[in-house]
């Protein structure tokens, strides 16, 4: 028995390779062809049903099509419909095609049980009889809260307006029409892959039966990459997509350390980041559609229609007996040229490709590049859609390089191939060239930071690292060198270019004061260094003249007690501190050597 079952089923796949190959070669024409409409024909069979079917019985031909866009349909050819061997009467000629009604993604959200609230508050004054009585002062009937700051007590109440939701998974629903048309009339039924999945035509001459899905390798819109996430409205009942930054902001504001800071400001702050997050965020797809809510508090759905399929519904319907074949005419893609751009790395060019359908149906093409030596297309490949025969069509493929130096060559291979017959493809290959961009010219010597880099076939490489701690790397006459921090070579005599640098050159003292002259900080700092650096000039003048031969040469004297004022200021200025204790040390040395320091320092200004 079960050899005779094997024989049975190695007869149908021999009978059914037969046909294909005849109706290739165009041996005989088959009573059915492919016009516009949305199919790509993967299966044909023809089975004796010899069951309890009540409407398709006997000799049946099974049309398994997956619906993706591509503008297919079947049609009966009047000149070749043959009498039903059961009835003798003549099929009516009637074309077969689909329509997708609905495509969209479903996700379920999860609400988290996480309240969402807004602030009601007041305040009243923390009187002496508040806090003998251990009150706050709020009433403690009206106010589940307060905190006290600065005799000041804040009452106020969390009220939930709604709850947080996370977002699930998409999964995509489809819903399609089979459209019977003919001379007997029009007919349809309709199946979906959440409703019905089977349904039969009226007129009993075909039925239709959803049987899975072919996976395209796109996938439908993360919701967790737009930062999406859900929002329960108590007031409204329902959900909304909301924004999920809004949602941490939100979360992490903590009323009772705020307001010893911002007192009411911090309700008010708290309440308008409630209110954004409770506002909702929009959540769309690449083609512009806005996704929608529906569903209960505990069982809600975000739906989003799809600007295109991501899953393609496979479909297979059953003709009755009559119908005894189909003849699939697809497009056929020729690529008339092939044109490249010379362009620089980094860039993006283009090959412009003119595509003509030659063959006798319209047909959807996908248009793309494959290339060498370094060039690549960028992004996936381009769709030609529903092109009328001996139509032309150009598209524009970005292809991009990597060239370190000079000029780079290769060559790309421009491939058009119909979305509905993978057979049908064109191919030409064309030259593209790209150009480095000069960065540098060999032999060039730069520093950056503590090295010292060379030019070298357009990269700057690397030839000698100064050390960090104590180096720094800098242009010489004859190239560049390693020049210790702070040496005469880069600071001048007795380190005098390094003190006016950290005083007024840049990130200098007055450079960080003025560029935030609201520091008050630095506005003392800059007092305490004047101050510091005026009172060590004069007590020095008044140290050092009791000395007899700085005495008698008064040039010293003062350029002695300048040299120790402007230390003092420079000090204070950079080390403030620091500065600030050797001054008072100072000023402790120059009382014990001298009397009263003060009244002489005073003495010395009123001469």
């Amino acid at each position: 028995m079960r050899k005779k079952n094997r024989n049975i089923i190695a007869g149908v796949i021999l009978v059914v390779a037969i046909l294909i190959i005849l109706v290739s070669f165009g041996a005989f024409k088959l009573p059915f062809s492919v016009i516009n409409s949305g199919f790509s024909t993967l299966s044909l069979s023809s089975i004796n049903v010899n069951s309890n079917d009540p409407v398709l019985g006997g000799q049946t031909w099974f049309l398994t099509v997956s619906q993706n866009g591509a503008s297919q349909s079947a049609y009966v050819d009047n000149s070749a419909v043959l009498k039903d061997d059961t009835t003798g009467a003549t099929s009516n000629p009637m074309t077969i095609s689909l329509t997708l009604n609905k495509n969209y993604a479903s996700y379920n959200i999860f609400n988290q049980g996480v309240p969402i609230r807004h602030l009601e508050y007041t305040t009243t004054s923390y009187t002496a009889i508040n806090l003998l009585t251990g009150t706050s002062g709020c009433n403690t009937a009206v106010w589940n809260n307060y905190q006290i700051f600065q005799q000041v007590s804040y009452c106020f109440n969390y009220v939930t307006d709604g709850y947080y939701g996370t977002i699930g998974q998409a999964n995509q629903v489809f819903q399609s029409t089979v459209n019977v048309q003919g001379s007997g009339g029009s007919d349809s039924c309709t199946i979906s892959n959440t409703g019905a999945n089977t349904c039969y035509s009226q007129a009993g001459n075909l039925y239709a039966s959803w049987v899975g899905s072919l996976v395209s390798g796109a996938s439908a819109p993360d919701p967790s990459s737009q930062g999406i996430v859900a929002v329960y409205n108590t007031a409204t009942g329902g959900w909304k997509t909301a924004n999920q930054n809004s949602y941490q902001t939100y979360s992490q504001q903590n009323i009772n350390s705020c307001i010893t800071s911002g007192g009411t400001n911090c309700f008010n702050q708290y309440n308008n980041y409630e209110s954004a997050f409770m506002n909702g965020y929009s959540f769309t797809s690449t083609g512009g559609n806005v996704a929608y809510t529906q569903g209960t508090q505990n069982s809600g759905q975000v739906i989003l229609n799809l600007p295109q399929q991501f899953n393609f519904p496979v479909i297979t319907m059953g003709i009755k007996a009559s119908m005894v074949g189909i003849n699939i005419l697809s497009g056929k893609p020729k690529i008339l040229s092939a044109t490249p751009q010379v362009f620089q790395t980094g860039q993006t060019g283009t090959i412009q490709a003119t595509v003509e359908n030659v063959g006798t149906a319209t047909g959807s093409f996908n248009v793309g590049a494959t290339c060498t030596n370094g060039f690549s297309q960028t992004g996936n490949s381009l769709t030609i859609s529903s092109l009328a025969p001996n139509s032309q069509n150009t598209v524009y493929i970005p292809i991009t390089a990597n060239v370190v130096s000079g000029t780079n060559e290769g060559t790309c291979t421009v491939t058009a191939t119909d979305i509905s017959n993978s057979l049908n493809s064109d191919t030409k290959t064309v030259s593209v060239s790209a150009n480095a961009i000069i960065i540098c010219t060999n032999g060039q010597i730069s520093t950056n930071g503590n090295l010292i880099q060379q030019c070298t076939n357009n990269v700057w490489v690397t030839i000698k690292s100064c050390n960090p701690a104590n180096e720094t790397a800098q242009l010489t006459g004859s190239g560049a060198s390693c020049v210790p921090k702070n040496s005469p070579g880069t600071c001048g005599f007795l380190g005098v270019g390094c003190l006016w640098n950290s005083i007024f050159g840049s990130g200098g003292f007055f450079d960080n004061l003025f560029s935030g002259i609201g520091n008050f900080f630095s506005i003392v700092k800059l007092i305490a260094s004047i101050l510091a650096g005026i009172f060590a000039f004069v007590f020095s003048l008044d140290l050092f003249n009791k000395i007899s031969f700085v005495k008698n040469h008064k040039w010293l004297l003062w350029i002695i007690s300048l040299i120790i004022g402007l230390l003092f200021f420079w000090l204070v200025t950079t080390v403030f501190w620091i500065g600030v204790i050797l001054f008072v040390v100072y000023l402790i040395f120059k009382s014990i050597i001298g009397a009263t320091p003060i009244g002489q320092a005073f003495k010395l200004l009123k001469k």
